[in-house]
């Protein structure tokens, strides 16, 4: 529900509260107001002082310290009464906080509410918020919680006794990016002074610093700031494991030659000789897992791995562990598809031209450059030539068509501009009017005799510009899941999005990570239904078909229905989105919520 649909919905909810609360805005009232000279109305200043009991409620009680725009603040509603607990119609009311930013709605109303929109400050602090609202000497608080906001360090598990040890902290709003210019407060527990008792973090949220590891002992290094602490503990002294390789090296390519790693596992004397080192690795396969070290007191082993991305690898021996994060990138561009947003276009009607780059091993490529043409000199504009992928190995421009319709259909090129063996196109049809093109229902669906389908009856009706049906056309269906719900809700409601985020069916990088989701390793929840690819279509423009489900996905999953047509170059599309109807069957076969895996700071 969007922010005005919740306002529209709490402030009906209220009035209907106030109703039944007592008290009739007629008849011995309005007396009193004839008496007061005011003919039967109250000015501002009448209102302010009927007051005589004030209510603030808010839509929540936390705001996310990344909410700093609209359409993600807290509704603040405030709710004036009189003295026999009518509505104060029109009061004057004023709001006021500690702290973040205030956005009056359009005013007050007769049924005696004010609201207001809470956003946090661009600092994106984690703090309280107390917000007031009081009108004349009457007045109500309620205390808002910004969170989200966390902070990490980074840097040696365990150093020598003397050394200086290096830090990095990072800080974070609620949406994982980076806050610029926060001054971070260090202090060092057993090796006080920190090298800066404070330091501001730079464009990608990191500020670095360093402790003289001076005392032996265990060390809590901490940073704070911006309402966030880190604590990093550190060994000092006795046995430690330190990475020797593969720290600021260049991230390796998947599929390459195995990346050599090696620690030194010693003390405070030397080196620890002939003492094995366990490996562990969170992508990619590790060889040996357990080397022994040699005389310099270093363990050896190899990681290669076929899948992009980090890798956090950890050496363990004797209680002791150091951890290094190694980034696999993608190896070189194998295939590219190129899809358009639309392949029917009007006549200056612009599309979405989206490109996607993989390697060999279905890795998505960053950072490749991509050549757009148009073949054979189409007709129609490119709002640029060349683009690069981005980390979702994604590059786009826009195509934009003629000030007339074409006989011959536009085709487009796209090829990687460092191999153009690697290559794919597009054909766009740039005609008139589109068709139109309607879905819908009339009937509850049927269930098999068996009990484990369901096939609801659906039909399209496609016409033109003039009403009349249209029977020739090419149509085709697809359906997709939006959402699905985790736990069977008495209310019924679908609460967590689809897994499948570019709906290619493939379980990409970022894709079901436990940011989110419930991190299960299978995209949820999944494709549950079956529309006929392209069902007839009859003299009056009309096909019929079914949406089939299993009936144990009935009520617990929500998909989009889309149908799309063309005829004579002219193009059409509708899209409906619904739940799964029908009695539910059997158990849930969601069995983790999507929020399981999230953390709150």
């Amino acid at each position: 529900m969007n922010r005005k649909l919740y306002l529209i919905a709490i402030i009906f909810l209220i009035a209907l509260t106030l109703s039944a609360c007592g008290g009739s805005t007629s008849g011995s009232d309005s007396d009193a107001n004839d008496d007061s000279g005011n003919g039967g109305g109250a000015d501002n200043g009448d209102a302010v002082s009927d007051v005589s009991q004030l209510d603030l409620i808010a839509s929540a009680t936390t705001l996310t310290s990344a909410a700093v725009q609209n359409e993600s603040g807290v509704v603040l509603t405030a709710i004036a009464r009189d003295s026999d607990n009518n509505a104060v119609a029109d009061p004057d009311i004023e709001f006021n906080a500690s702290s973040g930013r205030l956005e009056l709605d359009t005013g007050t109303s007769s049924n005696g509410t004010a609201t207001a929109l809470l956003y946090n400050d661009p600092d994106r602090a984690n703090r309280t918020i107390t917000v007031t609202a009081s009108s004349g000497g009457v007045s109500d608080s309620i205390q808002i919680e910004v969170s989200g906001t966390r902070l990490s360090i980074a840097g040696p598990d365990a150093v020598a006794t003397g050394d200086d040890a290096r830090f990095t902290a990072t800080l974070v709003d609620s949406s994982g990016d980076p806050i610029q210019g926060a001054a971070l407060t260090l202090q060092s527990e057993l090796n006080p002074p920190v090298s800066a008792g404070t330091v501001d973090t730079n464009a990608s949220g990191e500020a670095t610093f360093r402790v003289t590891e001076t005392n032996p002992g265990t060390d809590n290094v901490s940073a704070s700031g911006r309402g966030a602490t880190a604590v990093k503990t550190v060994k000092v002294g006795g046995e430690r494991i330190t990475f020797v390789t593969a720290t600021d090296e260049e991230p390796p390519t998947v599929g390459t030659e195995p990346l050599p790693l090696q620690v030194r596992y010693s003390d405070d004397s030397g080196p620890i000789v002939d003492q094995q080192v366990a490996f562990t690795a969170s992508r990619g396969d590790l060889r040996p897992e357990s080397p022994p070290t040699n005389a310099q007191g270093i363990a050896e082993t190899t990681l290669q791995s076929r899948v992009a991305g980090p890798s956090t690898v950890t050496a363990s021996a004797g209680g002791v562990q150091a951890s290094r994060t190694i980034n696999f990138r993608a190896a070189d561009p194998s295939t590219l598809i190129l899809n358009a947003a639309s392949t029917t276009l009007a006549p200056n009607e612009s599309t979405t031209l989206r490109v996607t780059v993989r390697d060999e091993f279905s890795n998505l490529v960053e950072d490749e450059r991509v050549n757009f043409a148009l073949a054979g000199g189409g007709s129609g504009t490119l709002s640029s030539s060349q683009a690069l992928t981005n980390d979702a190995g994604v590059a786009t421009v826009t195509y934009t068509a003629g000030s007339s319709s074409a006989t011959e259909p536009v085709e487009i090129t796209a090829t990687v501009a460092a191999d153009d063996s690697i290559t794919d196109s597009a054909s766009l049809t740039i005609a008139g009017e589109a068709l139109s093109i309607r879905l819908g229902t009339g009937s509850a669906p049927d269930l098999s005799t068996d009990g484990t389908t369901y096939a609801w009856p659906y039909a399209v009706l496609i016409s033109d510009a003039a009403g009349n049906p249209v029977s020739e056309a090419s149509l085709r269906l697809s359906i997709r899941s939006q959402a699905y719900q985790a736990s069977d809700n008495p209310d019924g409601s679908i609460i967590c999005p689809s897994e499948d985020i570019n709906n290619n069916g493939i379980l990409d990088a970022d894709e079901d990570d436990g940011d989110g989701d419930n991190g299960n390793g299978t995209l949820e929840p999944g494709r549950v239904a079956t529309v006929p690819v392209s069902p007839t279509l009859d003299d009056s423009g009309v096909a019929r078909f079914d949406v089939t489900y299993l009936s144990r996905f009935a009520q617990r999953v929500e998909v989009e229905l889309t149908a799309t047509a063309e005829a004579a170059g002219s193009e059409g599309a509708e899209s409906l989105t619904f739940v799964l109807d029908g009695a539910r069957a059997g158990t849930n076969p969601f069995d983790s919520d999507c929020s399981s895996s999230q953390t709150t700071n």
